[in-house]
């Protein structure tokens, strides 16, 4: 009983600390898209999604930031 409870605590707090760095690498992407800085903006988008790509708003704009930077094959992918 006490193993499945460190289990499912660590399995929260390891939830936690990837939405966590989800979110900053979403807010800092969209900041260097913002300043025109759209290969880093895709870089850092890439490593967003491998955290997680269910937002729609934030797959498009990686989108969006892969084909201004002129990598339209990856804005499709």
């Amino acid at each position: 009983m006490r193993n499945n409870m460190y289990t499912l605590l660590l399995l929260f707090l390891f939830t936690s600390i990837n939405a966590q760095e989800y979110s900053k690498l979403i807010s800092e992407a969209d900041k260097l898209y913002e300043t025109k800085d759209y290969k880093m903006s895709t870089d850092l988008y890439n490593k967003a999604f491998k955290i997680e790509s269910k937002n729609p708003n934030h797959l498009y704009n990686g989108a969006c930031a892969s084909s201004l930077a002129g990598n339209t094959k990856k804005a499709f992918k």
